[in-house]
C-alpha cells in the first residue's frame, strides 16, 4: 500500500490550487480550524502539538514562535514536507516526518507519545478510521481534535478545474460519518469536549470534534487521598457531603461523598455522567469513582470526583444581563438539553423504564400526585382548573417517546463559568442527581423556575430546543419557523399542572417559607395559562428576533441587513434596547474603537420612534454635536446615509452609564466618594452652562446620559439628540425626559422650556448625586450628604415656581461655588 498511495504523488501546486479555490475554500478554513485547535492547549506551558497530514503547512501561520516545545508535522508526501520546511524555516520547534499513517503506525505512536494535542484535519477518510484508532488508542494523554467534511449533496469534491487529479485519492479514501467516529472515540476511552461547524461553499461543511481521555485529569494516579485543601459546600438539597478539593498539583475538583447504602445508585449516576459528558455537554466532567472511609461516623461511603467549575450561579447572574444575553443563553440551554435527549431510554430495566409505555407510566404517576395532593389537606386557589385540565388532556401522553432526562433542568442548576470567553461557552450544567428516563418534553416541567427569573431565557430555551439557534453571522429565521408546536404547549401545560400539585405536598416538610413559595408559584402558573384555558404561557415571547454580527447577538423586531458595518470595523458590542429607536454598535478597526449610532432598522422599541422618525431625529442631531462641541461631550467623527438608514460615528468612550438602565453601575457610582461625585456633577454644570451660551436648551438630559470610567475617573456626556434651540415650546402634553429630572413646565402642553427649566434639571441631578438615588423626589435634608448651604442652593433650583429658581445655569454655578466656600 505504501507504493500505491496516491497522496505520495499528488503535486503540491495542484493540491493548493484545488483546496484554495473559491468553490472549495478548504485551505483557508483549515487554517482557521488549526487556530481554534491551538487554543485548546493555550493554557499549557510549552505544549507539544502534532498535525497529521501537514502538507505545506495547513495553518502553521497561526503558530506563535517560542510558545511550544515542539510542533510535529507528519505527511506521506516528501514534496509537501520540503515546501513546509522552507516556508517555516524560522520555526525552530518544527519537526517534520515522512510517514505513512496506514502502514507505519507503531513509528507514528512513538513519535506522538509526548504530544499534548493531535490535530487530525480531513485525514481519517484518507487513512481509514481503523488505522486512526490504532494510533490514538495507544496514546495516553493527548487532546485529539478531528475535522471531517459533511457533504449534504453526497459529492465530496467541489468544482475547481483540478478535481480530476483527485480521482485516485477519492477511490483510495473511505468516508466516515460523525456518529461512527464519535462511537469509536468513546469506545477507546475518549470524551467529546467540543464541537464546531464551519460552512464551505456549495452548502458543504467542516465539522471539528474535540476529544480528551476520560481520565486526563488523573494523569495515571488516583486523586482521592491526594488533597491538600478541602472546603465544604453547604448549598443544595442533596444528602451528599460536598467539597471543593485541591489536589497536590493545584487542580481543583468537586468531591461528593454519599452513604455506602447508595453505592449502586451512585455508580449508575457516575456511568450516566460519563455518557452525557461524551456528548460534549458543558458540565462537571466525571473523573473518578470509588469507596472510602467516612471518619465522621465510621461508616463507609461512596465518593465521586468531578472537574471543578469556577463560576457563578446563573439564577443569580441572569437578572443583571441584558434581555438579549438572557435570550441567547436560553437558546444555548435548549441546544444542550436537545443533545442530552439524544440518549435513548433503556429498553429493559428493573423498574420498567423504557419497556413500559409512557402513557400508562405517567398516568400512574399523575394518579399518585393527585391522591397525595388531596391527602395533604392543603389547597391553592384555582386548583379545580389544574385538576380539570389534567383529566381532559391525559390522551396527550399516548405514543410519546422516552429518552434520558436531566430531571431538574432550570436556571438553578446552571452556572456561568468565570473567564474571558463568549457568553454561551461559559454556560455549564450541574446537578444530575435527579436524572431519569421519560418523555423529552416532560423535561420542561421545571421551566417555571426559569420563566420566573427571565421570560427571555425561557423563551430562548424553547426556541433553541426546537431548532431556533442562529448561525454565527446570520439571523434566526422568523419565529414561526421555530415555534414549538401547539401539541408541545398542551403537553407542557399538562406536565406543569401535574408538577404544581406535587410541589404543594413536597414543600410541607421544609416549612412555611418553601410552602409559601410553592403556593405563589401555583398562582403564577394559573396566571401564565389563563386558568388553564390557554396552553401557551404568557411569558412566552413572540416577535423577538435575534441577529448576530461578528459573533455578537442583538435583538430586533424584524430582520435587517447590517453587512455595511464591515467598513467601520469588527463589532464587539451592541446596544439594542435604546428608547430613541436607534441601535448602536461598538466597533474596532486598526486598533481604534468607535461608537456607531444607526437609525433605520425596526428596533424593539420602535413603538417610541418608527424607523423613519428615528432617521429624521438622528439627522437633526448631527449639527447639535458640532455646535455644542466640548471636552465633556462625546466626539462626533462622521455622519452619512447608508444601508437604507442613517449612521453617526463617534469616538468610543470606555465607560458605564451611572443611571437607571444599569442598576449595578448606578449603585457603584453612588458609592463613590462625595469628592469624586462633586467633580462629576460640577462637570455636568459646566457643560450645560456651555449649552446655554450656545443658545441651546437641554431636552431629555437624563440619568444615563453621563458615562463614567471607574478605572480612570474620566466621564463624558453621551446623548444630546433631543437638545433644541432656545426657547423650546411643548407641542403636546409632555416631552422626552426622565420624570424625576424634569421641571413642572415640561409636562404642560404649550409651555416654554428654556435655560431656567435646565436649572431645575441640574438641581434635581444634585439631589440624585448627593441623596444617593436618581428618584429621590422627596429631597429631604436628612438624606443630603453635603452642607446645609449647598442644600439650600439645590433646593432653590428645584422650585416649582420658575421665578424662584436661579435664572441661569451660570447663576446656579456661582451660588454653588459660593456655598461650597
Amino acid at each position: 500500500m505504501m507504493n500505491t498511495n496516491p497522496w505520495r504523488t499528488l503535486p503540491h501546486d495542484i493540491y493548493e490550487k484545488h483546496m484554495g479555490h473559491e468553490n472549495v475554500h478548504q485551505l483557508q478554513m483549515l487554517s482557521l480550524i488549526l487556530r481554534e485547535q491551538l487554543a485548546l492547549v493555550a493554557d499549557m506551558a510549552k505544549p507539544t502539538v502534532a498535525v497529521l497530514g501537514i502538507t505545506g503547512g495547513n495553518g502553521l501561520a497561526n503558530v506563535i514562535a517560542g510558545q511550544y516545545k515542539a510542533i510535529i508535522g507528519i505527511d506521506i508526501n516528501e514534496e509537501y514536507l520540503e515546501i513546509c520546511r522552507k516556508r517555516y524555516s524560522h520555526m525552530q520547534e518544527l519537526e517534520l516526518h515522512q510517514l505513512d499513517l496506514m502502514t507505519e503506525k507503531s513509528r507514528v505512536v512513538n513519535i506522538l507519545t509526548a504530544c499534548d494535542l493531535i490535530a487530525a484535519n480531513l485525514i481519517i477518510k484518507h487513512i481509514h478510521l481503523n488505522n486512526f484508532m490504532d494510533i490514538v488508542s495507544n496514546l495516553e494523554k493527548p487532546i485529539v481534535s478531528i475535522t471531517i467534511q459533511f457533504n449534504p449533496d453526497g459529492q465530496s469534491l467541489s468544482q475547481s478545474g483540478y478535481e480530476a487529479a483527485f480521482e485516485d485519492i477519492q477511490r483510495h479514501g473511505m468516508d466516515c460519518d460523525e456518529l461512527t467516529i464519535d462511537a469509536a472515540m468513546r469506545g477507546a476511552g475518549f470524551i467529546q469536549t467540543g464541537r464546531a461547524e464551519h460552512e464551505l461553499p456549495n452548502k458543504k461543511m467542516l465539522i471539528r470534534l474535540d476529544y480528551k481521555r476520560k481520565n486526563i485529569f488523573m494523569k495515571g494516579r488516583k486523586i482521592y487521598g491526594s488533597f491538600i485543601e478541602i472546603e465544604p459546600i453547604t448549598k443544595g438539597w442533596s444528602e451528599d457531603k460536598k467539597y471543593c478539593v485541591t489536589a497536590t498539583d493545584g487542580m481543583k475538583y468537586l468531591l461528593r461523598v454519599t452513604p455506602i447504602s447508595r453505592y449502586e445508585v451512585r455508580k449508575s449516576l457516575f456511568a450516566m455522567l460519563e455518557q452525557v459528558a461524551a456528548l460534549g455537554v458543558p458540565m462537571c466532567v466525571p473523573v473518578e469513582f470509588g469507596t472510602c472511609e467516612d471518619n465522621a461516623d465510621g461508616v463507609g461511603g461512596v465518593y465521586s470526583i468531578q472537574s471543578w467549575i469556577d463560576g457563578q450561579d446563573l439564577e443569580a447572574v441572569l437578572p443583571s444581563l441584558s434581555e438579549t444575553e438572557q435570550y441567547v443563553l436560553g437558546l444555548k440551554s435548549g441546544e444542550i438539553i436537545r443533545k442530552m435527549h439524544s440518549i435513548p431510554a433503556p429498553r429493559h430495566s428493573a423498574d420498567g423504564v423504557g419497556a413500559e409505555e409512557w402513557e400508562s407510566r405517567f398516568n400512574r404517576k399523575t394518579d399518585m400526585k393527585i391522591q397525595k395532593y388531596h391527602e395533604c389537606g392543603l389547597r391553592f386557589d384555582g386548583d379545580e382548573y389544574v385538576l380539570s385540565y389534567i383529566e381532559q388532556n391525559r390522551h396527550l401522553l399516548k405514543n410519546r417517546p422516552q429518552c434520558f432526562q436531566h430531571g431538574d433542568y432550570h436556571v438553578g442548576n446552571m452556572m456561568l463559568e468565570n473567564g474571558e470567553k463568549p457568553l454561551t461557552e461559559a454556560l455549564k450544567i450541574i446537578d444530575f442527581d435527579r436524572y431519569d428516563f421519560g418523555d423529552p418534553w416532560e423535561e420542561f416541567n421545571r421551566i417555571v423556575w426559569s420563566a420566573a427569573v427571565s421570560p427571555h431565557f425561557a423563551t430562548g430555551q424553547l426556541r433553541g430546543y426546537f431548532g431556533g439557534s442562529p448561525s454565527a453571522d446570520g439571523f434566526s429565521p422568523s419565529a414561526d419557523g421555530f415555534e414549538p408546536p401547539l401539541e408541545f404547549f398542551k403537553l407542557l401545560a399538562f406536565y406543569i399542572a401535574s408538577n404544581t400539585l406535587s410541589s404543594i405536598y413536597w414543600a410541607v416538610p421544609f416549612g412555611p417559607s418553601d410552602l409559601d413559595t410553592m403556593m405563589k408559584q401555583a398562582q403564577d402558573v394559573l396566571t401564565w395559562f389563563d386558568n388553564m384555558r390557554n396552553p401557551v404561557p404568557t411569558w412566552y415571547l413572540k416577535e423577538f428576533y435575534i441577529q448576530w454580527i461578528d459573533g455578537v447577538p442583538y435583538k430586533l423586531k424584524a430582520p435587517f441587513d447590517f453587512s455595511f458595518l464591515n467598513k467601520y470595523g469588527k463589532v464587539f458590542k451592541v446596544f439594542d434596547n435604546q428608547g430613541s429607536g436607534c441601535i448602536c454598535f461598538g466597533v474596532e478597526k486598526a486598533g481604534k474603537r468607535y461608537f456607531l449610532k444607526f437609525a433605520g432598522a425596526r428596533t424593539v422599541k420602535d413603538y417610541l420612534q418608527n424607523p423613519e422618525d428615528a432617521i429624521t431625529r438622528l439627522k437633526y442631531a448631527v449639527p447639535k454635536y458640532k455646535d455644542l462641541k466640548h471636552p465633556l461631550l462625546i466626539n462626533l467623527i462622521d455622519a452619512q446615509a447608508i444601508g437604507n438608514g442613517f449612521i453617526a460615528v463617534f469616538d468610543w468612550f470606555d465607560g458605564e452609564s451611572c443611571g437607571y438602565p444599569q442598576p449595578e453601575m448606578c449603585i457603584r457610582f453612588m458609592a463613590l466618594s462625595v469628592e469624586e461625585k462633586l467633580r462629576v456633577y460640577e462637570g455636568i454644570l459646566e457643560f450645560h452652562a456651555h449649552v446655554a451660551k450656545c443658545g441651546y436648551v437641554a431636552i431629555d438630559f437624563n440619568d444615563h446620559a453621563t458615562l463614567y470610567n471607574f478605572d480612570s475617573g474620566d466621564f463624558v456626556i453621551c446623548d444630546i439628540d433631543f437638545y433644541a434651540k432656545q426657547c423650546y415650546m411643548n407641542g403636546y402634553s409632555g416631552i422626552w425626559g426622565a420624570p424625576f429630572l424634569m421641571s413642572p413646565e415640561e409636562s404642560r402642553s404649550g409651555a416654554v422650556v428654556d435655560e431656567i427649566s435646565n436649572v431645575y434639571a441640574m438641581g434635581a441631578t444634585a439631589f440624585a448625586f448627593f441623596c444617593d438615588g436618581w428618584d429621590k423626589r422627596d429631597r429631604r435634608i436628612e438624606d443630603w450628604k453635603l452642607s446645609k448651604k449647598l442644600y439650600d442652593v439645590a433646593k432653590q433650583a428645584v422650585s416649582d415656581n420658575r421665578d424662584q429658581r436661579q435664572q441661569s445655569i451660570q447663576q446656579l454655578i456661582d451660588e454653588w461655588r459660593a456655598a461650597k466656600g
